[in-house]
């Protein structure tokens, strides 16, 4: 129940920083408490710009801040996250990937997913729904 509070939160832009523990509680469990409260101290000033973050961000930002990854892999992982979405962003903009002409219904979901607000589970569970429906 928690958990879809968080992520109703966030969908609808919620700059709670308690929406984000909400929403995914377990990236937290293992963390001490002064270092829980610095990933969500961190992520207020970007929350308040309007950023809403994937389910990958935050585990970035948890792992790296109980040493469970260096900084190099949290760099890593962030230039990753980064690169994949502006290669979706130039696919839906051209209204193609990998040469199959992308959908409207296809393109909202891309960018629902690209914001934070589905996971990509969710938009392969949507696509294929597309498919079977032909």
């Amino acid at each position: 129940m928690a958990e879809e509070q968080g992520a109703r939160e966030l969908t609808r832009g919620s700059s709670s920083r308690h929406a984000v523990e909400r929403r995914w509680p377990e990236l937290f469990e293992e963390m001490g408490e002064d270092d829980r409260r610095a990933v969500l101290q961190g992520m207020a000033a970007a929350l308040e710009g309007g950023w809403v973050p994937s389910r990958e961000e935050v585990e970035n930002l948890t792992d790296e801040a109980r040493g469970a990854i260096g900084e190099d892999e949290a760099l890593r992982r962030a230039d990753a996250v980064i690169d994949r979405n502006q290669r979706v962003e130039q696919a839906i903009a051209s209204f193609e990937i990998e040469g199959v002409i992308v959908s409207h219904e296809a393109r909202s979901d891309a960018r629902q997913f690209i914001a934070g607000r589905i996971e990509l589970e969710e938009l392969h569970e949507r696509a294929r729904a597309r498919r079977s429906r032909g």
